[in-house]
């Protein structure tokens, strides 16, 4: 990739010729490499500085095809860069999930009440309350029809997603919004308790948008959350306006997702054991809800605490009180 040639390895050897560079050349220049690497993922950034991406090994692959060319082409005697030794990548610390502790979800929560009341508006508050008292996906949302919401259950059928296919050029075609017909994983498809006030709203808003479908003479649509020509709806334009009335308010600006977390920090708290969370998230795996969300259950960390010092002060006074009563019969008796 012509990216690997500009900003790494001309920049190094552009001046060297070919046969003088030796193999402890290049290893002191990957080993410094790796380091930047390490330091640019752990400072956080999302995008490394030139000259130091974490792919420093397809770096090195990219100069060992070129030694490679030039002892086909060129009378080369030998690859410097066969003997290298590649560090391993570099891993990201795990970041921290973010919710909606309770005064910050308090205060969402009024400012969404004190929306002004347009359509944008109804949508946007529909979206975020949905996400937050059922834990789906933006796109899993997104892909809703009306025929997903079960009334007599008081759930939502997940079994759909959607997905941004990009455009090409070759072929001829624009990026669109398409609706893949499974979730993003098999155990995606799953029904989801919510409340029934939330079914009564995504129903009323799939009324209120076919009414203004048929008001333009378009084509009704079986979708809860359809564009204003009835076709499938890219969740940019809204995540764009979760980012900037977040940070209006000082709260973190974590997409959608944030209401994903909030919801599953709530059950967790509230004493949801880790397979109906699994169940409830969509995950394929135990395993996967576990190292996602097991930092997230402080209160219940602070609970088993007080269970155990709860159960040896019980346990003590019952102790003390058998004693009492052991020591009143035996004087009566001495009686």
């Amino acid at each position: 990739m012509r990216g690997y040639l500009d900003n790494y390895i001309i920049p190094k050897f552009g001046d060297y010729k070919p046969d003088k560079i030796e193999s402890a050349d290049i290893q002191l220049w990957l080993n410094d490499l790796a380091k930047k690497s390490k330091k640019s993922v752990e400072s956080g950034v999302k995008r490394a500085n030139k000259g130091s991406a974490k792919d420093f090994g397809a770096v090195i692959h990219k100069l060992k095809d070129i030694f490679d060319y030039g002892i086909t082409n060129y009378g080369l005697t030998a690859n410097p860069v066969s003997t290298v030794k590649i560090p391993p990548k570099p891993k990201s610390n795990k970041q921290r999930i973010m919710v909606l502790h309770d005064d910050s979800l308090a205060m969402w929560l009024n400012y969404l009440k004190n929306l002004d009341n347009s359509r944008a508006n109804r949508r946007f508050k529909l979206i975020c309350n949905t996400l937050l008292a059922s834990a789906l996906r933006i796109n899993e949302l997104l892909a809703l029809t009306n025929d997903d919401l079960n009334f007599e259950e008081s759930s939502i059928s997940v079994n759909k997603t959607l997905l941004w296919k990009t455009a090409n050029k070759k072929a001829g075609t624009k990026g669109e919004v398409i609706c893949k017909a499974t979730p993003k994983t098999d155990a995606g498809n799953r029904s989801i308790p919510v409340p029934l006030s939330i079914l009564e709203e995504l129903q009323d808003f799939h009324k209120e948008m076919n009414k203004y479908l048929k008001l333009h003479n378009r084509p009704e649509t079986k979708l809860v959350f359809p564009t204003i020509y009835g076709n499938y709806m890219c969740d940019r334009n809204e995540r764009t306006t979760l980012k900037k009335r977040l940070a209006s308010l000082g709260l973190p600006d974590y997409g959608f997702h944030l209401f994903r977390h909030t919801h599953a920090s709530m059950l967790l708290n509230a004493g949801t054991n880790w397979k109906e969370l699994q169940v409830r998230m969509g995950h394929k795996s135990m395993a996967t809800t576990m190292d996602t969300y097991a930092e997230l259950a402080l209160q219940r960390k602070l609970e088993e605490v007080s269970i155990y010092l709860d159960k040896i002060a019980e346990l003590t006074l019952t102790v003390f009180t058998g004693i009492k009563i052991s020591l009143h019969l035996c004087i009566n008796t001495k009686m």
